[in-house]
C-alpha cells in the first residue's frame, strides 16, 4: 500500500533536502581550516582582493564628479590593491619549510 507522491510533496521533499545539505555543509565549514592551510586561505583572500579591485574600478575611472569626490573614492577603492597585492605576496614567497633546491 505504496502511496505515490504528488509533484508538489515531491518538490518540498527536494527544497527540504537542499537545504538540509546545506545546512550540514555550513555546519561543517568549522574544522575544514585546519586541513587546507595557509595556502588556501591565501588564495581566497587574493580572489577577494581581485574582486574587490576590478569591482571597484568603474568607481576609479568616475571619480572627480559631484557624486565621487576623489577622498571617498581613494579611500574607499584602495583596500582591494592592497589586499590583493599583500596577499599574493605572501603566497608566491617561499615557505619556511621548503627546501632551496
Amino acid at each position: 500500500m505504496s502511496r505515490e507522491q504528488t509533484p508538489s510533496s515531491r518538490a518540498a521533499g527536494t527544497g527540504l533536502e537542499r537545504w538540509l545539505i546545506g545546512l550540514a555543509a555550513l555546519a561543517a565549514s568549522p574544522i575544514v581550516p585546519p586541513y587546507l592551510g595557509a595556502l588556501a586561505a591565501l588564495s581566497i583572500c587574493a580572489l577577494a582582493g581581485l574582486f574587490q579591485t576590478v569591482s571597484h574600478a568603474t568607481l576609479v575611472f568616475d571619480a572627480g564628479g559631484p557624486q565621487q569626490p576623489v577622498s571617498s573614492v581613494a579611500l574607499h577603492a584602495t583596500p582591494g590593491p592592497l589586499l590583493l597585492a599583500l596577499s599574493l605576496c605572501l603566497l608566491i614567497r617561499p615557505q619556511p619549510g621548503d627546501e632551496a633546491a
